[in-house]
C-alpha cells in the first residue's frame, strides 16, 4: 500500500524507520503511524511526508497511496490503477516509524480530482495525534510530533447525535454524551464531564456532571451520560463538555469541546448545511429515463403537520434546469427502517438555473404526522438528480435510494459506499388545507399575537364567509386544551384566548369554517 522512497543522508534527523512502530523508540524519537480512512475514490489519493517547509515532491521522505496522482493531482487527474493505491472505503494503518521528538514535518495530501473526504488520524506512541482531512487537489499539513504528556484527557461530542436542526415540537434532550479519551501516557483515574447548555443570550439553562469512570487505559476511550437539556424556545444553543480527572492534566487545550444545537420553528435537518457534492442515478443509451427516488428518515416525537420538504439540488451548470421536482413521504418497516406505504406527496416546483439552491416543495393541504419514523424522498423524474450531500454528519441506516426503471430496491447509501446524508429537510408548521369559506376577492388574514405568549394571547380572523368559526387547541400528542365556536362579524373574528394552566411548549391552534387553517403558539416565560 506504500512506496518509500529513498532516504537522503541529510533526512536521517527526520526519521529512524524500524521495523513496527511499536517497537522501542531512540532516546528523543517517538514512535509514529498513520490510520487512513478512505472515501469512496479511495484509489485517487496520494500522500507524502518532507521535511517542514519544502514543496511536495522536494526531497520525498515518504509517499503512500496513488503514486500515479503524485504531487500533480486535479491537474493531471490520472488516477488508473495502480498497485500502491488504496482501496475503496478503506482502513489502512501506514507504520511512519520513529521520528525525532519535536522536530515538524510537512504532509500533503492529493486528491486526484479535489473532491475526496479520505482522513489520515496521526498516533504518537500510540496516542491520538493530529486528524487531517483529504479535501482538495493539494492539500499541506505541518505536523510536529511529540510524546504525549503523562496524564492527559481530552473529550468529544459522543454518540447519538443525528440531526442539526429539529423544529421545537420535534425537540429531546441534548448534551447528553461526551466522549472521554486517554490521550496521555498512563492511566487516568475519576474521569467525569461536565455538561453546560446555554441559550443564545449566553444563558447556563442546564449543567450536569457524569458519573465517574473509574480508570481509563492508554488510548481508550468511555463513553458518559447525562440526563440533557430539552428546549423549550427557538434559539442556537450552545453544549459544552468539559473533562476532569484526579491527576494533574497536563493538556488543557482538549480539556473541553464546544458545538451548537439549532432549534428552529418548523426546520427538520440531517445536515450542516454545507454541500460536498449531489448524487443521483445516471441514464444512459438502454436507460434515457431512469426514475428514482432518494431519501432520508426523520423520528417525529410529537404530532405535527409537515408543510413542504426542501431539498438542495446542485444542478452544476444548470443541467437540471427545468427539473420538477416533488417529494414523497414514506411510512417505514418497523424492523428494518425500510420505507414501506406511500402517505403524502408534495406539489411540484420547476427549478431554474441556479447552482446549489435549496428548493421548497409545498404540501397543499398539510400532512399530520403522528410519532414514528418517516422516510423522506426526492423524487428523480428523469437523470440523475444531483441531490446535495454532506459527510460531516451520517447516521448509518437512515438514508435510502432506489430506482424503479432500473429495478434496484431500496438500500441504504452505505450499500453503494457512499457514507453521507442528504441535504433534504423536513418542514413543519403552518398550512392552509382547504381553501373553501375564502372570500374570493381578498386573501384570507390570520393572526396570534404575542407569540410566544404566557397563555393569554389574541386571535384575530378576516375575510371569513362563514357564520362562525371552530377554534380547537391541542398540544403536540393531541391532547385537546380548548374547544370553543366563535361568531364572526362582518367576516371576522377578534377574541381574547387564555390557555396559562398549561405548561410551557408548543401548541396547535386549528380554525375551522368552512376554511381549515393551522397556527402554531409557544407558551414560555411563566
Amino acid at each position: 500500500m506504500n512506496k518509500l522512497s529513498t532516504f537522503l543522508s541529510t533526512l536521517l534527523a527526520f526519521f529512524g524507520l524500524i521495523a513496527g512502530a511499536n517497537a522501542q523508540c531512540a532516546a528523543g524519537e517517538v514512535a509514529v503511524t498513520a490510520e487512513v480512512t478512505t472515501d469512496q475514490w479511495g484509489y485517487e489519493l496520494y500522500w507524502e511526508i518532507t521535511p517542514d517547509g519544502d514543496d511536495c515532491g522536494v526531497n520525498t521522505i515518504a509517499s503512500f497511496g496513488n503514486v500515479t496522482v503524485g504531487c500533480a493531482g486535479g491537474a493531471a487527474q490520472a488516477a488508473g490503477p495502480d498497485p500502491s493505491a488504496y482501496d475503496n472505503n478503506a482502513v489502512v494503518t501506514e507504520d511512519l516509524g520513529c521520528m525525532t521528538d519535536g522536530v515538524c514535518v510537512t504532509i500533503y495530501t492529493v486528491d486526484d480530482w479535489g473532491d475526496g473526504s479520505s482522513q489520515i488520524q496521526l498516533y504518537v506512541d500510540g496516542i491520538v495525534a493530529d486528524l487531517i482531512e483529504c479535501t482538495g487537489a493539494g492539500d499541506t499539513t505541518s505536523f510536529c510530533p511529540s510524546a504525549p504528556a503523562s496524564f492527559d484527557a481530552s473529550v468529544a461530542v459522543g454518540p447519538g447525535t443525528e440531526y442539526t436542526i429539529v423544529p421545537v415540537s420535534q425537540t429531546t434532550p441534548i448534551g447528553g454524551s461526551a466522549t472521554i479519551t486517554n490521550s496521555g501516557g498512563d492511566v487516568i483515574t475519576n474521569a467525569t464531564v461536565t455538561s453546560t447548555v446555554s441559550d443564545g443570550a449566553g444563558n447556563v439553562v442546564y449543567t450536569e456532571t457524569s458519573d465517574p469512570v473509574a480508570s481509563i487505559a492508554v488510548g481508550a476511550t468511555a463513553d458518559v451520560t447525562v440526563a440533557g437539556y430539552t428546549p423549550t424556545m427557538v434559539d442556537t444553543y450552545t453544549i459544552e463538555y468539559a473533562v476532569s480527572i484526579t491527576e494533574a492534566d497536563a493538556e488543557a487545550s482538549n480539556d473541553a469541546v464546544q458545538t451548537t444545537f439549532v432549534v428552529s420553528d418548523s426546520v427538520y435537518a440531517r445536515d450542516n448545511g454545507v454541500v460536498e457534492g449531489g448524487l443521483g442515478f445516471n441514464a444512459d443509451a438502454t436507460n434515457p429515463v431512469v426514475e428514482a427516488d432518494l431519501g432520508q428518515a426523520f423520528e417525529v416525537v410529537a404530532t405535527d403537520t409537515l408543510s413542504s420538504v426542501s431539498m438542495l439540488i446542485t444542478n452544476t451548470g444548470g443541467s437540471n434546469e427545468g427539473t420538477v421536482l416533488t417529494a414523497s413521504i414514506y411510512e417505514v418497516d418497523a424492523t428494518t427502517g425500510e420505507p414501506t406505504n406511500e402517505i403524502g406527496t408534495t406539489e411540484g416546483v420547476t427549478i431554474d438555473a441556479t447552482e446549489n439552491a435549496f428548493w421548497d416543495c409545498p404540501i397543499l393541504n398539510g400532512l399530520i404526522l403522528n410519532p414514528g419514523t418517516y422516510v423522506i424522498v426526492a423524487n428523480q423524474p428523469a437523470d440523475n438528480l444531483g441531490l446535495g450531500y454532506t459527510s460531516s454528519i451520517f447516521t448509518e441506516g437512515t438514508t435510502w435510494n432506489q430506482s424503479t426503471t432500473l429495478a434496484t430496491g431500496w438500500a441504504n447509501n452505505e450499500t453503494y459506499n457512499f457514507l453521507v446524508s442528504f441535504l433534504l429537510r423536513a418542514n413543519f408548521g403552518e398550512v392552509v388545507e382547504s381553501t373553501v369559506g375564502l372570500d374570493e376577492e381578498n386573501s384570507s388574514e390570520i393572526s396570534i399575537y404575542p407569540n410566544p405568549s404566557t397563555g393569554s394571547f389574541n386571535l384575530n380572523i378576516s375575510n371569513l364567509n362563514a357564520a362562525s368559526v371552530d377554534v380547537e387547541i391541542t398540544d403536540v400528542s393531541g391532547k385537546v386544551i380548548l374547544n370553543n365556536t366563535y361568531n364572526t362579524t362582518n367576516g371576522s373574528v377578534n377574541e381574547s384566548i387564555n390557555i396559562s394552566n398549561v405548561d410551557e411548549g408548543v401548541y396547535i391552534v386549528r380554525v375551522n369554517g368552512g376554511q381549515s387553517i393551522v397556527k402554531r403558539i409557544v407558551i414560555s416565560n411563566k
